[in-house]
């Protein structure tokens, strides 16, 4: 794990997997988070625990529980790609959309309608398949 980190431009993890991340020394003098059960354990791996969702410390993010997985995939998007790109992923997987900017939300529902031309072509030969 210390290899691949040291080329690595996020190290990043969700729930329980902070302790793995704190035993291989990749969390020492980091803020980080894990499961709300083991948060008390990040400590002896000179990481210094937050009870928090999503934890950002220098190119570290961790994630509280495995539903936290989804945080964090949304802000690496972001930090990546930009807070439009990962409102843009959050309204497509409908996830906290409402949270999105009218932007992101009528430029998805554009890419989403494109798609669902297609759909409704297959929809109908299949339909039409089940009726004769």
């Amino acid at each position: 794990m210390q290899r691949h980190a040291a080329r690595a431009s996020w190290i990043t993890s969700t729930c329980t997997g902070s302790l793995l991340l704190g035993a291989a020394g990749l969390l020492a003098g980091f803020d980080a988070t894990t499961h709300a059960s083991a948060l008390e354990f990040l400590q002896a791996f000179g990481a210094w625990p937050k009870r928090e969702r999503v934890v950002v410390s220098g190119n570290r993010i961790t994630g509280a529980g495995v539903t936290a997985g989804i945080d964090v995939a949304l802000r690496i998007a972001e930090e990546i790609y930009g807070l439009r790109v990962a409102e843009e992923v959050r309204v497509a997987i409908e996830y906290g959309a409402n949270e999105a900017s009218d932007e992101a939300r009528e430029a998805v529902e554009r890419r989403m309608a494109k798609r669902n031309e297609h759909r409704r072509r297959a929809v109908e030969e299949a339909a039409r398949k089940l009726s004769s």
